[in-house]
C-alpha cells in the first residue's frame, strides 16, 4: 500500500512539473457547437475527467460487489456452519480415544445436525456408540429410519444391524443382516461377525463351508473357527446320544482338524460313553502327551475324572510322569495325576500333586480348586 501510494505522489509531481514546463496551467478546452463556446481551463477539465474515471471505477466496484453478495454471504455461512462441524467432530473424537461413548454419541449427532447432505456418516457412528453403552432398543430404532442410496453406507449400516442382532441373542437375523452385504466374504471383520454368529446358532455345516470358501479370513483364523464347527457337531451328536455317529463323523474330519485339542478331547469322551477300552486306551497314548502341554483343555479333566479302569489310570499316570519331565506347563498333568492318584487311594501322593500346583502361582479358580481337593483328601487319610 505505501509503495503504491508513493508511486501516485511521483506521477503527480511529474505531471506538475511537466505543466510548469510547458505552461499547461494557461491552457484552455475549449467545446464548439453550431450555437455557443465553451471554454474549460485545461487543469480543470483534467481534474472532471479524472473525478469521473474515479466515480465511475467505484460505483461498478460497488455494482460487482452487490452482485457477489449473496454467494458470499452464503460461503460465510457455510464456512461458519462447517468450522462448527468440525469442532463437533474434533470433540467427538476425543471422547471415542477416551472411551467416554455417551459423549461422542451426543458430539456426532449435533455434527450431523449441522450438513444435511453429509450427516449420514455421523449418524452411523452415532449409532455405533450407542450399540458400545448397551443402548440396543434406540440403536435399532435409529438404525430402522437411516435410508441412503450409497452402496457402501448401506452396508455399514447392515453391518451395525448385524452386531444389534447379536448382542440381542438373535443370531439368525443377524446371519440374514451380513449377507445382504455382497462384499461381505472381502471383509475380515464381517467375516468374523457371521462366523460367531453360524457358531451361535448351531450352523456348523454352514461355518465350514465359510471357512473352506475363499474369504478374508486367515489361514490361522479358519482353523480355529473350523475346529469350533467340529468340535461342536460331535457335541450335538453327545448331547442327544448318537455316539456311534459322532465317532463316524471324527473318523470323516480332515487330518489338520482331527488333531486339535478339543476335537481330539471330544472323540476320546465318545470312545469312553461307548466303553471301546481298547481304542480309547490306544488313543490316550497317542494324544494324551499333547493335551496335557496345550492350552484348550477345558473337559480334559471331567475326562479323566470319569475313567475308573485300573490300566488306563496306570497308563494315564505314565505319561503324566513323563510329561512333567518335559513340559514348562505343569498345571493340567499335575492335576491329571493327582486325579489319578485320587483314585487309586495314594491320597499322599495327590496332595503332594495339589501343594505343587500352588507352588506354581496359579489363577485364583485353579489355586481355590486346589485347596478344596486337598482339604477333602485330608479327610480321607
Amino acid at each position: 500500500m505505501l509503495r503504491k501510494l508513493f508511486v501516485i505522489a511521483f506521477f503527480v509531481i511529474l505531471i506538475g512539473f511537466i505543466g510548469k514546463a510547458y505552461r499547461l496551467d494557461e491552457g484552455q478546452v475549449i467545446i464548439l457547437t453550431q450555437q455557443m463556446k465553451v471554454s474549460v481551463h485545461l487543469i480543470m477539465a483534467a481534474a472532471i475527467v479524472i473525478f469521473v474515471f474515479i466515480v465511475l471505477h467505484y460505483f461498478l466496484r460497488f455494482f460487482v460487489f452487490i452482485r457477489q453478495s449473496p454467494g458470499s454471504w452464503r460461503k460465510y455461512k457455510q464456512d461458519r456452519i462447517l468450522n462448527k462441524r468440525l469442532a463437533f467432530l474434533e470433540s467427538a473424537l476425543v471422547d471415542t480415544i477416551k472411551d467416554d461413548s455417551s459423549l461422542a454419541e451426543y458430539h456426532f449427532k449435533r455434527a450431523a445436525q449441522l450438513d444435511t447432505e453429509r450427516h449420514q456418516i455421523e449418524q452411523l457412528v452415532a449409532i455405533r456408540h450407542l450399540i458400545d453403552t448397551g443402548q440396543l432398543e434406540q440403536a435399532q430404532s435409529e438404525i430402522s429410519d437411516f435410508n441412503t442410496e450409497d452402496i457402501q453406507l448401506k452396508s455399514c449400516a447392515l453391518y451395525l444391524l448385524a452386531k444389534i442382532y447379536r448382542l440381542n441373542h438373535q443370531p439368525s437375523s443377524a446371519i440374514s443382516s451380513i449377507k445382504q452385504i455382497k462384499t461381505y466374504k472381502q471383509s475380515k471383520q464381517l467375516c468374523q461377525l457371521l462366523a460367531q454368529c453360524l457358531l451361535d446358532d448351531n450352523q456348523h455345516q454352514e461355518l465350514l463351508q465359510l471357512v473352506t470358501q475363499r474369504s478374508a479370513l486367515s489361514s490361522a483364523e479358519k482353523q480355529q473357527w473350523g475346529t469350533k464347527a467340529h468340535t461342536l457337531a460331535i457335541e450335538e451328536y453327545i448331547a442327544t446320544n448318537q455316539i456311534t455317529d459322532a465317532i463316524r463323523y471324527y473318523e470323516q474330519v480332515a487330518s489338520h482338524f482331527a488333531k486339535e485339542p478339543n476335537i481330539v478331547i471330544a472323540y476320546l469322551v465318545c470312545l469312553n460313553l461307548k466303553h471301546d477300552i481298547k481304542t480309547l486306551s490306544r488313543q490316550i497314548d497317542r494324544f494324551l502327551p499333547q493335551l496335557l502341554t496345550s492350552q484348550h483343555t477345558d473337559h480334559l479333566i471331567p475326562l479323566i475324572d470319569s475313567l475308573d479302569q485300573k490300566d488306563l489310570l496306570r497308563q494315564i499316570e505314565s505319561i503324566c510322569h513323563r510329561a512333567l519331565e518335559k513340559a514348562e506347563e505343569k498345571i493340567t498333568a499335575l492335576t491329571c495325576r493327582a486325579i489319578v492318584h485320587t483314585k487309586q487311594s495314594y491320597y499322599e501322593k495327590a496332595i503332594d500333586d495339589y501343594q505343587s500346583i500352588l507352588h506354581l502361582n496359579p489363577d485364583f479358580t485353579i489355586c481355590v480348586a486346589a485347596r478344596l481337593a486337598i482339604s477333602e483328601l485330608e479327610k480321607r487319610k
